[in-house]
């Protein structure tokens, strides 16, 4: 981790934009998986017994294709509006 730091330090403003966009794109390409839940509990600190909660993903909260409508609890629209 501390070499993939030290070289991303070296790069220029632009370089370094120019990876983090790359890794953004990678990321949001990379969607969670049920899999990931346990470690991601593990690395925020949560207790073990935490339930994960599914949202909406954004596209559908700004669509408004939320599950029980734009005013279901959890629901993006239901308190921001678009």
């Amino acid at each position: 981790m501390s070499q993939g730091i030290e070289w991303f330090d070296s790069l220029g403003q632009e370089e370094q934009s120019e990876v983090l966009l790359f890794l953004r794109h990678h990321c949001a390409q990379a969607p969670a998986v049920a899999e990931d839940a346990p470690e991601s509990i593990r690395r925020a600190g949560l207790r073990p017994s935490v339930t994960p909660i599914p949202l909406p993903a954004p596209r559908a909260r700004r669509a408004g294709r939320c599950p029980a409508g734009p005013a279901s609890p959890g629901c993006w629209r239901s308190t921001h509006p678009v």
